[in-house]
């Protein structure tokens, strides 16, 4: 069930991937009038999620390590904030075209997106070396 779900992550990943360096007038495309989504937010948010869920299903269910566990559980954190990532950016611009007035919503936006993005890659990195080194259970 865990491999179904990684090849499914995996599709719509590299489907959205397809559609953002390959297809990028799609992007503007509208996909609910009133208010304006554009097919462009569904398609960073469906990018943005499924990275943060590939991550996730890197740390096996069973960890008896610590260490690892706390790498999950933020990795789950993360997770959480990818999945509202969406409304975090239209509560922070006022629309789901993510077009800013406001400086300071701007910046805390990026700073947000990249955080979403860099701590799950970090921490995947992290437990796949760890897992590379420690063939066995590392310390407890």
């Amino acid at each position: 069930m865990k491999k179904a779900k990684t090849l499914f992550l995996l599709l719509i990943f590299g489907i959205c991937l397809y559609i953002l360096f390959f297809q990028p007038e799609w992007l503007g495309l509208v996909v609910v009038n009133k208010p304006l989504f554009p097919l462009g937010s569904l398609v960073s948010w469906l990018l943005i999620g499924s990275f943060a869920f590939l991550v996730y299903f890197i740390f096996p269910e069973n960890i008896k390590n610590s260490f690892d566990k706390f790498l999950r559980s933020i990795s789950k954190l993360f997770l959480f904030f990818a999945c509202g990532w969406g409304l975090i950016s239209f509560f922070l611009c006022g629309n789901w075209s993510f077009n800013f007035e406001n400086k300071i919503s701007f910046f805390a936006w990026i700073f947000l997106t990249v955080l979403i993005l860099i701590v799950p890659l970090i921490l995947g990195v992290v437990f796949l070396i760890r897992k590379l080194f420690f063939k066995q259970s590392p310390a407890k």
